[in-house]
């Protein structure tokens, strides 16, 4: 009514306090909300006090731990894909059809003592028949007195032919010996295939463990923004990101100081306690514009606003709560 009064605060057992404002401060759940001591936070502390009067889907900070385990995954394989990029780069590329597995020389001596011990196998026996064939030619011409002989020998070349025939066709040695000679050169070149397969297949895995960790921050971001999306807010527009508080977007910091003051008393309002009950500190700092958007919204939710201020004739208008030991003066 415009006349100046005392707010006392007495249970109906007819018990005092000596603190007013602590019953107060218990009515709406143990603290007084500042609006203006709010907008005071690091940007921060404003986020982790809205983030108290909301209820997500998820939980940010498991949302965060995903995100830097995701993040710390995705720089680890980014630096293995350069690593590898460049290794890879620094080595010649296999022409098609390369080999892999180095040819071990003493395989190839074995080829070739192989090789040489039937071509001495098989000269030996060419070497028996001809001396069977000449000794069968000198006895043909004594066939009468040597037809004896000449029957045993015809059996032994027989045995002799048999057993040239029995062998493997003769080995040519130029090309093994050519092998041999080139070895030192197609090991050198299948030790770089096999060195640049390996190297492209591990580029391959990092490359793969880069694009499932850039999978998972976009599965991250866009279960924190759904969640964000679908959170409801004490006033429309707000929300949060990774530093603190946002409005329309903006960061809560760089919204304009009526708006602010707005959006911290939407904050303060937010909830339903036993008794729905501002107290505003610092009032001389709200301009009119700021106290018309408060008076607003605590008619639109039903809260009453005490508001300290010692300003614009205040002190004619309001009343003095008082807790025994100090009186502050107030407008309603």
């Amino acid at each position: 009514n415009g006349t100046p009064g005392t707010l006392a605060v007495e249970a109906l057992d007819g018990a005092k306090y000596s603190k007013p404002s602590d019953v107060v401060a218990g009515l709406l759940g143990g603290a007084i909300f500042d609006p203006v001591a709010f907008l005071n936070l690091s940007e921060r502390d404003q986020r982790d006090a809205l983030l108290e009067k909301v209820i997500l889907p998820f939980d940010l900070a498991d949302l965060a731990r995903q995100k830097a385990a995701a993040e710390d995954r995705r720089l680890a394989a980014g630096r293995e894909v350069k690593r590898l990029e460049g290794a890879l780069a620094s080595l010649p590329k296999p022409a098609p059809g390369a080999p892999t597995e180095e040819v071990s020389a003493q395989a190839i001596l074995a080829e070739i003592e192989a090789a040489q011990a039937a071509r001495d196998a098989r000269s030996e026996a060419a070497r028996i028949y001809d001396l069977r064939a000449a000794r069968y030619d000198e006895l043909t011409e004594q066939i009468a007195a040597l037809q004896a002989e000449r029957e045993k020998v015809g059996e032994d070349q027989e045995r002799a032919l048999a057993h040239l025939q029995s062998l493997p066709e003769e080995i040519d040695l130029g090309p093994l010996r050519d092998k041999l000679a080139s070895l030192d050169e197609a090991n050198q070149a299948a030790r770089a295939a096999r060195q640049w397969f390996q190297i492209s297949g591990e580029l391959q895995n990092a490359d793969a463990e880069h694009a499932r960790a850039e999978q998972d921050l976009h599965a991250i971001a866009r279960t924190k923004a759904d969640g964000l999306a679908a959170a409801t807010f004490p006033i429309d527009g707000l929300s949060v990101d990774d530093s603190g508080v946002t409005f329309r977007g903006v960061p809560f910091s760089q919204v304009n100081s009526a708006m602010r003051r707005r959006v911290a008393f939407a904050i303060a309002t937010t909830g339903d306690p036993q008794l729905r009950l501002v107290i505003v500190k610092d009032g001389d700092l709200l301009d009119a514009d700021s106290l018309t958007a408060i008076s607003d919204l605590a008619e639109e939710r039903g809260y009453t606003v005490l508001v300290e201020r010692d300003r614009d004739e205040s002190r004619r208008l309001g009343f003095t709560v008082s807790d025994g030991t100090l009186a502050e003066e107030a407008a309603a």
